[in-house]
């Protein structure tokens, strides 16, 4: 199975939507889910294998002035979509990309912005892109580390090419 390619400087990205850079990705992330509004996703550096994120801890607090696990959940799931999003995109495929499965594990209070990062070896990826052009659905672990190792999520993401 081929991919759908285009121009390498504007790729669709599932339903069509597109995504150029950061500043594109993050307000596809904001404008799709509104909650990242609320929560103040912002991709604070991108590059072809790695993902920094931030939100204020102000919009994402819980009754012991700490950050809320679920918003902890919430930003690391947007920061490993976001990544692999970017994947696709600087592959230029059409694909959709969904969580299959995520477990986090909380260390320590996060007491100031959330901050979360994806670093993904180049060979893995490599071998997901490889394996979505030849069965047109692909697997890949992603990493989120949360602020200095307070969390960290292992998910697990499914991308499918879109047919034409």
């Amino acid at each position: 199975m081929g991919f759908s390619r285009v121009n390498v400087s504007t790729t669709y990205v599932g339903a069509n939507l597109l995504v150029s850079d950061s500043q594109q990705l993050q307000s596809l992330i904001r404008d799709s889910i509104p909650l990242s509004d609320f929560m103040q996703f912002e991709i604070t550096a991108l590059s072809a294998t790695a993902i920094q994120t931030s939100a204020a801890l102000q919009n994402n607090i819980n009754i012991h002035g700490t950050a809320f696990a679920g918003s902890l959940y919430s930003l690391a799931m947007l920061t490993a979509w976001a990544m692999l999003t970017h994947c696709l995109q600087q592959h230029a495929i059409d694909a959709e990309l969904v969580a299959a499965r995520a477990e986090i594990q909380y260390r320590k209070p996060v007491t100031g912005p959330v901050e979360c990062q994806v670093t993904l070896d180049s060979s893995t990826i490599d071998s997901f892109i490889s394996q979505l052009g030849r069965k047109g659905r692909a697997r890949m672990p992603v990493e989120v580390i949360i602020g200095e190792r307070a969390a960290s999520m292992q998910a697990q993401m499914v991308a499918t090419v879109n047919k034409l």
